[in-house]
């Protein structure tokens, strides 16, 4: 028994030896490169494509034969970027020999070394990696049916594939967009053709790592196309920050079709996917999930099922941080719920509702929105232009409604040639006070970084160097800054839209029947009309700006009776140091790019009435304080408090930057001043005769200036003869007293004045402002008889020297 055994073996043994013995002496007779044209003709029938072997193949004997081919590659069909599809460097493989003599090949190891793969698709759709089987009608003359039995099919399977620094990439001809993965080495690992397959391996993408896995069915599958039994696929993916997840399965795994897959991720930040997209700049979102269900009928068509995606806390920049966001749809052609929350500037902001699927127009939205204690509704429908959303939308049946605002319209907009907006927009109401203080509430104040030092030196300027002097178009000391308008903007786009307001507030004045036509085309602005109905009466005026032209000549025409002066200021963000209705006439056109080539080149006119408000007292001061601190003979400069306003009237007519004051007038309980004279607004130059006057009790003291220089720091100078001459009978009233006879004579003298001349200048000089003829004056009171100078009292006599010195020093 044992005998036979060993004798069995040692011939198994000897028949393994010879067999191993044969191949050797085989492949040292066999010349393998024989073989390069039955290879490249069976890869032509198999795929339609070109095979090139341009290096040598070496055959290494064994029980496991090795087979080593150099510099291969696979051609591309006509009408593509490159003459290959694929490169390989070289390629070895290791064979099991028994697996052979029944027309399987096992392959025990697969190498790929250097690959360069390239999938395309062109412009017409057609993608590279479709092969088509070729028939070889050589072999069956005349069409005759192929009666000889037919063969059976080698199958073959690999144990282990391996890639060796390979490149991978895709590329559109349609937009000539290639993506690359770099650097890729993987491995393909399975026990056999009946068992999954595992993968795994690493890329880099943009300069970023990428890793994957997978998950699959038996390789076995793909050699039976007819079988369309579910093929299991799970695959994960890992680049910056980012992990996507999907699981299903495939029908049809050889052409990536009938997949049912469901499909996962996480992103801990959106900012580490911007290496991935060149030229994109991401927002920083944290914590971002998602899921999907991808399916396709049986024609591939995709099916996006189940969509939900959440975001985490996340700082935004300009104070808005959202503490989430929550998107979720049934499927991508159905409308999505939208649950968003955060702040902006500290103050609570949310947004709940649903937008229509883009994939369904018009895209309908039902939001709500509410900021702070403020909430609006917003509803309408979007829409593509013909050719998309990339050559136009349109915003139909937008309707707002909030406490704040409540408006309608239909808004277009095209992209090119020029940013294009068209439409109509009503108003219902407006408050300007609320939007104006929510809107501040939501604007970011930026504060200065650590307080300036007296010393501090420009950004990039090292210590004892001498700062680089910088250009900011702007002279501190000029009232006009040269400091270029924006008008370059009005080349960016074209607008032609309505805007009407039925009600709007504004500080303490409600403003009715709002209406302005904006129409900017070619870069040339034109706003009329622009009308309404003010507390006093109709505004109508009109603008328009040529930005076409190198020096843009721009025009103003408006009259408004009762322009509330407060809110104005306010929407300005400049203090309410003036309250009251100014009427404003004007007719003013210049030419330039600045505020003060415009004020140089202004020619027209300019009238302004107020008859009545308050002003305040620093501001008074401020427009007095040079010529009351230089005559000394009011503290104007640190008085507070507000004044009560009798009139402010001013009429200028302007040519080529210089305006004549026919009419100037200010007149206040604390002080009035009248006057006349020209102010160069180029030069920004003062040549004013002014006559201000203050009230001392009963008297007034009247103070003729000569104001002259600059507009920032003019020159006041007392014409001292005519102040005596105005004066005189304060002077003699104020030195003897009015008990006196002398006195009695002095303030008839003043009598003229002791109400102030300047109040009563106010009629004839707001009528000159409004371009009117000036009213009929009043005939003058009848003087009050003198009494008799026995019963007169006879106080002690002041000083005449020192009280001529507190006036004129």
């Amino acid at each position: 028994m044992r005998r036979s055994l060993r004798a069995g073996l040692l011939a198994a043994a000897g028949v393994v030896v010879l067999g191993a013995a044969g191949i050797s002496i085989t492949a040292l007779r066999f010349d393998p490169n024989s073989l390069k044209p039955r290879i490249a003709e069976a890869v032509q029938q198999a795929t339609g494509r070109t095979l090139t072997i341009a290096g040598d193949i070496h055959l290494r004997a064994s029980l496991w034969p090795t087979v080593e081919i150099s510099d291969v590659s696979l051609s591309n069909p006509p009408g593509f970027s490159r003459p290959q599809m694929a490169t390989l460097k070289g390629l070895r493989l290791s064979l099991a020999l028994l697996p052979l003599l029944s027309r399987e090949v096992e392959i025990g190891s697969l190498t790929f070394v250097s690959p360069n793969i390239l999938l395309e698709r062109t412009a017409a759709g057609e993608a590279n990696w479709h092969f088509k089987r070729e028939t070889n009608p050589s072999n069956n003359p005349g069409g005759a049916a192929n009666t000889a039995s037919p063969r059976r099919r080698v199958t073959i399977g690999a144990q282990t594939v391996s890639i060796e620094n390979g490149t991978l990439a895709y590329r559109d001809d349609a937009s000539a967009a290639v993506t690359t993965l770099a650097s890729v080495s993987a491995i393909m690992s399975t026990d056999s053709l009946e068992t999954p397959v595992h993968i795994e391996g690493t890329a880099v993408y943009n300069a970023s790592p990428v890793s994957f896995t997978a998950d699959l069915g038996a390789l076995g599958r793909l050699q039976n196309p007819a079988d369309t039994a579910p093929w299991p696929v799970h695959t994960v993916l890992e680049v910056a920050s980012a992990r996507i997840e999907s699981q299903g399965t495939l029908r049809r795994p050889t052409q990536l079709g009938g997949y049912d897959l469901a499909v996962s991720g996480h992103v801990g930040d959106t900012a580490d996917l911007a290496k991935l997209m060149p030229g994109a700049t991401l927002p920083s979102i944290r914590d971002v999930r998602f899921a999907f269900k991808a399916a396709a009928d049986d024609r591939d068509h995709p099916r996006i099922t189940d969509v939900t995606v959440r975001t985490g806390s996340s700082e935004l920049g300009s104070g808005l941080v959202v503490t989430k966001v929550d998107l979720a749809t049934t499927a991508i052609d159905q409308p999505v719920m939208l649950d968003a929350e955060g702040t902006m500037n500290g103050l609570p902001v949310a947004v709940r509702g649903i937008v229509g699927s883009w994939l369904r127009q018009p895209i309908a939205f039902d939001l709500s929105l509410r900021v702070a204690d403020d909430s609006f509704s917003a509803k309408g429908n979007l829409t593509a232009a013909p050719n998309g959303f990339g050559s136009g939308v349109a915003l139909r049946d937008l309707a707002i409604d909030g406490k704040l605002l409540a408006l309608s319209g239909d808004v277009s907009l095209a992209p090119s040639p020029l940013p294009t907006v068209t439409g109509s927009v009503n108003a219902d109401h407006a408050d300007l006070n609320g939007l104006l203080a929510l809107s501040n509430k939501l604007t970011i104040q930026p504060a200065p970084p650590g307080g300036s030092a007296p010393d501090a030196l420009p950004p990039g300027t090292a210590r004892g160097a001498v700062p680089t002097p910088v250009d900011r178009h702007v002279q501190p000391d000029w009232i006009f800054p040269d400091k270029p308008l924006p008008f370059d903007r009005l080349r960016l786009a074209d607008t032609d839209l309505r805007l009407t307001i039925g009600t709007l507030l504004s500080g303490d004045q409600t403003y009715r029947n709002i209406d302005a036509h904006i129409v900017l085309h070619d870069a040339k602005l034109m706003i009329d009309p622009l009308s309404g109905t003010l507390p006093e009466g109709r505004m109508e005026g009109t603008l328009t700006i040529d930005a076409s032209q190198a020096a843009p000549p721009a025009r103003l025409r408006l009259r408004a009776p009762g322009l509330a002066l407060r809110p104005v200021l306010t929407a300005l963000h400049q203090p309410a140091v003036i309250s009251g209705n100014a009427e404003i006439y004007a007719d003013l056109s210049g030419v330039g790019t600045s505020p003060r080539a415009l004020a140089s080149t202004v020619s027209g006119t300019l009238g302004i009435a107020m008859p009545g408000g308050t002003i305040d007292n620093r501001l008074l001061g401020s427009i007095l304080g040079q010529v009351m601190s230089q005559i000394n003979v009011l503290d104007l400069v640190g008085r507070g408090g507000a004044s009560d306003l009798n009139c402010l009237a001013a009429r200028m007519d302007i040519r080529q930057g210089v305006a004549t004051l026919s009419a100037l007038v200010l007149s206040s309980s604390l002080a009035t001043v009248t006057g006349t004279g020209t102010v160069n607004l180029g030069a920004e130059t003062l040549d004013l005769t002014l006559r201000p006057e203050a009230r001392i009790g009963r008297n007034v003291i009247v103070v003729p200036v000569r104001l002259t220089g600059p507009m920032r720091k003019p020159a006041a100078r007392v014409n001292e003869i005519k102040s005596l001459e105005a004066n005189a009978g304060t002077i003699a009233g104020a030195l003897l007293g009015s008990a006196t006879p002398l006195g009695a004579i002095g303030g008839l003298l003043a009598s003229g004045r002791v109400d102030g001349a300047g109040a009563a200048a106010c009629p004839s000089a707001l009528a000159a402002a409004r371009g009117q003829a000036a009213p009929a004056a009043r005939a003058p009171a009848a003087a009050k008889p003198l009494e008799p100078l026995s019963k007169l009292p006879h106080p002690a006599l002041p000083d005449p020297t020192k009280t001529l010195r507190n006036l004129l020093r």
